[in-house]
């Protein structure tokens, strides 16, 4: 929610100079650009965590996306419009294989838990799992509008101060990065390697059975 309000004003007050409706045009094919990428990089990773595990193809994904989000300061140019596609396309790819593999690893992570407590908390995960991601939201929306505020961001000025589109563009590329750099070092402590996860499933159903 946050990278999106950042990259719209990106789009509209530096990409397209200040004109509206050609940012909406550009919004439009950023739109199409992210969905393609997300419909490439489901089954992409997908078919890599088979081949090397999900974790490494979780840290695949935040790269994919550091690559996007780190780009878009260099392809989101008034001088070549369309290179923000690029971007958006891998913004997209990093986010659909990350919502895919979050899930997968997961229900790893549900297998674990009962193999040491000998109880089914699928239930318990899920709900932990719904509120961090819906107060993400909550705090991406509340953060793009301090954001906006802090760098004197105005509906006011069709043409915004350079120092306030700096402060727009920089958020949109490093505050990401930031997050994703985060998210590898955690994904990377998880101890369920592809090997470990099919060694618990294997016990799991010599236990209790298949499911």
């Amino acid at each position: 929610s946050m990278v999106g309000s950042l990259g719209y004003y990106a789009t509209v007050f530096y990409v397209s100079g200040g004109n509206k409706i050609v940012g909406d045009n550009w919004q439009f094919w950023m739109g199409v650009a992210f969905m393609v990428g997300g419909l490439i990089g489901v089954p992409l990773h997908a078919a890599l965590s088979h081949r090397i595990g999900k974790r490494e193809a979780a840290v695949v994904a935040c790269i994919i996306g550091i690559f996007g989000y780190g780009g878009s300061w260099f392809l989101y140019t008034p001088d070549i419009q369309w290179l923000q596609t690029i971007a958006s396309g891998l913004m997209g790819m990093a986010a659909a294989s990350l919502w895919m593999l979050h899930s997968s690893i997961g229900a790893d992570i549900i297998d674990y838990d009962e193999l040491s407590t000998k109880e089914r908390r699928e239930g318990s995960f899920t709900a932990c799992a719904s509120y961090i991601l819906k107060l993400g939201n909550s705090l991406g929306y509340y953060f793009s509008g301090l954001i906006l505020t802090w760098s004197g961001f105005t509906w006011k000025l069709q043409v915004q101060a350079p120092e306030t589109i700096l402060w727009i563009r920089s958020s949109l590329a490093f505050l990401p990065i930031f997050g994703l750099v985060v998210a590898i070092i955690f994904v990377l402590r998880v101890p369920l390697t592809k090997k470990k996860s099919e060694d618990i499933r294997r016990e799991l159903e010599a236990r209790r059975g298949t499911v």
